[in-house]
């Protein structure tokens, strides 16, 4: 993915959100020239955290279930997935786009997955 500037990740964001998540309200937590820190709110115990900073281009999307990560795929020191039902483990994956993180979340809270967990 090209590196965007901060107004373009918002956008897209958004936009992603609505064609995934329609109900959710997002909520900038934090936002600098070169940082911007979301999130995502799904319903009362479930939120998608979002960072990007546009100098390094470091990228983190986690999947907060119940105050506790339950997926997540970030790019520190190379694109990895944390995935569901060990999100503990760091699991090599390529560079996804904002549309691909948004549609692997989704199959996560669609898929039941969340009743697993305690």
């Amino acid at each position: 993915m090209k590196r965007l500037t901060i107004e373009d990740f918002k956008n897209e964001m958004g936009m992603y959100c609505k064609r995934y998540f329609p109900e959710a309200a997002i909520r900038i937590e934090e936002l600098l020239s070169c940082y911007i820190k979301l999130r995502i709110l799904i319903s009362p115990e479930l939120f998608i955290a979002a960072r990007y900073n546009v100098q390094n281009g470091r990228q983190d999307f986690q999947l907060i279930y119940r105050g506790e990560r339950v997926f997540g795929i970030d790019n520190l020191k190379q694109w990895h997935c944390h995935p569901p039902g060990n999100p503990e483990t760091h699991v090599p994956c390529p560079e996804p786009s904002l549309e691909e993180v948004f549609r692997k979340v989704k199959e996560v809270v669609e898929t039941g997955w969340l009743k697993k967990v305690k």
